[in-house]
């Protein structure tokens, strides 16, 4: 506007050199804009873990487009690997985050822990899922199969041999001598190990079982002890 005052230039000079640093400053903020937008659009491209690792599986491909909450890659977070182990749902609650378990694959052996017991069980199998965190060196890989052994603590309790316990109606019970005839006796189980069972409810100390042929008996059945029995 000085200029414009001192007869140095026309006013309207003036407006369309304002006019073209107003569409300079305009096209910079758009400029701004698109770079922002293209920042985020490639930060949106690329995949940070969560933890160091190993990916043991990829599921998507470069150049395809993923929906929310879809599994693009399956990562073994710090190396670290658990066995999923299938437990019957009667032997859960007698289960504990800490135990020992034994981890048969073949001929290896392999000591690791109990680490969480998952809070659901399937409704087909009647199975639920014990997840068991191996060590670093066990030498397995994911996708192997191999048999758990859960083992007890140092609790007292009282066993059974597995083969006095039956499943009549979806649950445990024994045969319970009282005399000379037997008496179908509901029991609730707990852990199992080297041919013997927990009861923790439904049998005294001291109470004799039947083993031998107990699958074949009925409640109140009579029966003979076998001398040195």
């Amino acid at each position: 506007m000085e200029l414009a005052r001192t007869s140095s230039a026309t006013r309207q000079t003036v407006e369309q050199r304002a006019a073209t640093t107003a569409q300079a400053e305009a096209r910079l903020a758009s400029a701004v804009a698109r770079r922002e937008e293209a920042a985020a659009r490639l930060a949106q491209t690329r995949i940070v873990a969560p933890a160091d690792g190993v990916v043991s599986r990829r599921s998507a491909l470069l150049g395809s487009v993923t929906s929310a909450g879809q599994e693009m890659l399956r990562l073994v977070r710090d190396g670290r690997l658990e066995l999923d182990a299938r437990v019957p749902e009667l032997e859960l609650a007698s289960l504990r985050p800490g135990q020992s378990v034994r981890v048969v694959h073949g001929d290896r052996v392999v000591m690791a822990e109990l680490r969480a017991i998952a809070p659901t069980v399937s409704a087909e199998t009647r199975l639920g899922i014990a997840h068991v965190a191996l060590p670093h060196d066990a030498g397995l890989r994911p996708g192997m199969f191999a048999r758990a052994e859960i083992l007890p603590g140092d609790a007292p309790g009282l066993t059974v041999p597995q083969a006095a316990v039956l499943f009549r109606e979806g649950r445990p019970a024994v045969f319970v001598l009282q005399g000379e005839r037997v008496a179908l006796r509901p029991v609730s189980t707990a852990r199992r190990q080297d041919g013997v069972v927990e009861v923790t409810s439904g049998l005294a100390e001291g109470e004799r079982v039947v083993v031998s042929g107990a699958g074949f008996l009925s409640d109140g059945d009579r029966v003979r002890v076998a001398e040195g029995r």
